[in-house]
């Protein structure tokens, strides 16, 4: 293997060598360049074709090429302005990328050939899986607290390498079963791209479970005054869910904490301790289980039971308490509101050939709202599926409706202006629009984007991705949070519900209640919808914030402070809904320290790492 490499290397660093000497002379291809610095990695790289001891040691050498590489297009991005050398890029780092790829396909072969391995792997699949149908609407929350239990003996037991190769391919299990609706994408973008950004995705996320599984068995042989630093690795976890949500590529979808959401009574902590909590919570059980297993069987069953009597009986008497105190109360401030579910299928809605259909279908349910003692009508996210300022006709029937049936109005649509970068010199904007009564029209910008739907991760970094068409909106974000009405409402746009910190703001600025817009006609009849809708209901409880949630094709759903749902729709039903929540009216303390909170959490899984790795270094200088 090692002679084979001297090939590729002498063929990348010629390629590299003769990209740079062209592109000296090519002003065209400017944003192709990259400074001379970048090519200091080729001496690295020489050791591979000239030093018989470089070579018997060539993985090891490979990870110091790369690591100095990836130092310099870091540099290469400080000194230019954040723009990547695409050059490097690839003929370096997707090289890489290829080499980790076969590494990986030749240790899991080698790790399948072994009984033991398997036998792991069969036991982690179990865990995943039946944690996979634990995840809402999938019905088997509560079991949460025990399903990981198996898992759990393997990292307690097995050495790093059988570790490493279960939690993986498990984590590949899990989240294929809780993502395998990203495939419908694929119905209205290229299909192609939208599988391998699939298993990309799932591949990524199955490598933050290896990172803590890594750290786990790293953990199992410390212990201060016989008590296991074991106990520490649900914070490492947590953590690592923390740092999944900064970032262009964030994704905070899949946390551990999700499991009970079907289960109301559950989740009152959430006021507490937030979505980051639950997941300590989870995987405190289930190591408590684990451990108790092989000594104390009849603890081992208590402790979940007890977990979830102590939970459902919390959160019994929060509920009882809130209606008490809205009994006591009758003259609480109230916000009536009315959803209009269209349910416009996605295959047809940005066709410019059924644009004036979709419409009539959205008109005509428009006119079945009774509008007596309404505060608000909301349409779903991109109700209008064009820019609003290029159809004044829809703008003139919205005001029109406004001034006549004396409510407000909500609506979905696409927003510009011309400040946008090069090459295409707007800004684009996925908006929701309000028609007031006083005959303003405000709108709302979405602040958080999804990646590789409504925009391309790192195009900054790697300017030549501004001109890719993967399908993606390519939109901007917004940043502002609007206070709406006497009620002090807040626009929300689909993807931006799963963001704890969001509503966090929003109530620290004020906001009362959220008006929350979304389009799932993307994900089709599968779970997606379901999980969407119960990310929003986490984020209820932890503000004490009501939540009224509009949806092209469902899950259209009201939701007050403590989570509880109201005049649900199903799944791409045409409907109108029509509900009266009542006002946010306290602060939790979630929502004073959750930054905090959140902030020690992300500080943990990198200093457990950095601690761990200084302990390694310490007892091998033992003698």
């Amino acid at each position: 293997m090692a002679k084979l490499l001297r090939y590729p290397f002498t063929l990348m660093v010629t390629l590299h060598v003769i990209v740079f000497a062209i592109l000296q002379s090519q002003t065209p291809l400017e944003r192709l360049s990259f400074l001379p610095l970048e090519l200091a990695y080729i001496p690295c790289a020489l050791g591979f074709l000239f030093l018989r001891s470089v070579r018997a040691r060539w993985r090891q050498w490979f990870g110091v090429v790369l690591g100095i590489q990836t130092a310099f297009v870091i540099l290469y991005y400080n000194l230019q302005d954040g723009t990547l050398s695409l050059v490097s890029f690839f003929l370096f780092l997707v090289p890489a990328f290829g080499w980790g790829l076969y590494e990986l396909i030749r240790w899991s072969i080698r790790q399948g050939k072994q009984k033991e391995s398997l036998i792991a792997l069969a036991w982690s699949i179990l865990s995943w899986g039946l944690f996979a149908l634990a995840v809402p609407p999938l019905p088997l929350g509560p079991l949460a607290v025990i399903v990981l239990v198996p898992w759990l003996r393997v990292l307690w037991k097995a050495p790093l390498g059988r570790v490493l190769f279960a939690t993986f391919w498990s984590g590949i299990v899990f989240h294929a079963i809780s993502y395998f609706w990203i495939f419908n994408v694929a119905k209205v973008g290229p299909a192609p791209a939208v599988i391998s950004g699939l298993f990309l995705l799932i591949s990524y996320f199955s490598m933050f479970h290896v990172i803590a599984a890594w750290i786990f068995v790293s953990l199992r042989r410390y212990a201060i005054r016989g008590v296991s630093l074991l106990w520490i690795f649900p914070f490492a976890w947590a953590g690592i869910e923390v740092l999944r949500s900064y970032g262009q590529i964030s994704f905070p979808w899949g946390h551990l904490g999700y499991v009970f959401g079907s289960h109301v009574e559950l989740i009152q902590g959430l006021a507490w301790i937030g979505v980051y909590g639950f997941t300590l919570l989870v995987l405190f059980v289930n190591m408590g289980v684990a451990r108790l297993w092989d000594r104390h069987r009849a603890l081992a069953l208590l402790l979940p039971v007890f977990i979830l009597a102590l939970l459902w009986t919390h959160g019994t008497l929060v509920i009882h308490a809130a209606d008490h105190k809205l009994a006591e109360n009758p003259q609480h401030e109230k916000m009536s509101i009315a959803l209009v579910q269209p349910s416009i299928l996605q295959t047809k809605k940005w066709s410019p050939e059924y644009y004036d259909s979709v419409m009539a279908k959205t008109w005509s349910l428009l006119d079945t709202v009774r509008t007596e003692g309404l505060d608000l009508v909301v349409l779903p996210e991109t109700a209008v599926p064009d820019f609003i300022s290029l159809r004044p006709r829809e703008a003139a029937k919205f005001r029109n409706f406004v001034m006549t049936h004396h409510v407000d109005l909500l609506t979905g649509a696409l927003d510009y202006d011309r400040h946008g970068p090069a090459p295409r010199r707007f800004n684009y904007y996925n908006s929701a629009f309000l028609f007031a009564t006083n005959g303003m029209r405000t709108s709302y910008r979405k602040t958080r984007l999804v990646p590789f739907s409504e925009y391309l991760p790192f195009n900054g970094l790697i300017p030549v991705i501004n001109y890719v068409d993967l399908g993606e909106g390519d939109f901007s974000p917004g940043d502002t949070l609007p206070l709406n009405g006497k009620q002090k409402w807040t626009p929300n746009i689909c993807y931006e519900s799963i963001y704890p910190d969001l509503l966090r703001r929003m109530a620290r600025n004020g906001t009362r209640i959220v008006v929350n817009i979304t389009n799932d006609g993307w994900f089709g009849k599968t779970t997606a919808p379901g999980q969407h809708a119960n990310l929003i209901r986490y984020r209820a409880i932890e503000a004490a914030m009501p939540v009224a949630r509009c949806a092209n094709s469902g899950i259209s759903i009201f939701y007050d402070a403590q989570g509880r749902s109201y005049e649900r729709t199903g799944l791409f039903e045409a409907r109108v809904v029509e509900h009266t929540l009542a006002l946010r009216d306290h602060t939790t303390f979630y929502t004073l320290w959750g930054d905090a909170w959140e902030d020690f959490l992300a500080l943990a899984f990198p200093l457990i790492c950095l601690g761990l790795v200084a302990a390694y270094l310490w007892m091998r200088k033992r003698p």
